[in-house]
């Protein structure tokens, strides 16, 4: 979940989609997810909370650095709970290396930039040949560079 053409976006489809593609698997983005602004925490929240167990392994939330106020969102105890209610792991790189937020540590797993979190998740796909559907990432790490 990302801004649909940011910058943090393109960093983790350029470390993921080549294992993606020689999996066959798919990275999907829910339409009109808000990463800033007022309506933020209401369209993250819905999405979340729609996020289908069966057919969905991760959720990768990914928002590109900026002042205080744009990453304010992500402080926010609504979101936070909704990342930690998820279905699935939710997986998060919000803002830069000196940024952390609630919803950082309620994630499974919170990298410091888009690119880190592509770059582990490339590993860790590649690292599991003939995954079965429906196989889970791991819950609660620490944030990770």
């Amino acid at each position: 979940m990302s801004s649909a053409h940011s910058s943090a976006r393109a960093d983790v489809v350029a470390a993921v989609g080549p294992v993606i593609a020689r999996k066959n698997l798919t990275l999907e983005q829910p339409d009109g997810i808000v990463v800033s602004g007022s309506d933020a925490i209401a369209s993250l929240v819905a999405a979340l909370t729609a996020v289908d167990a069966e057919s969905t392994q991760l959720v990768l939330i990914v928002r590109g650095g900026g002042d205080w106020l744009s990453l304010r969102p992500f402080d926010s105890e609504e979101l936070a709970r909704a990342v930690q209610s998820c279905a699935v792991p939710v997986f998060t790189a919000i803002g830069e290396s000196h940024n952390t937020t609630l919803v950082d540590r309620a994630a499974t797993m919170s990298f410091t930039t888009a690119l880190a979190l592509g770059n582990a998740l490339a590993a860790e796909l590649d690292a599991r040949p003939g995954q079965p559907r429906g196989a889970r990432f791991g819950r609660r790490k620490p944030k990770t560079t």
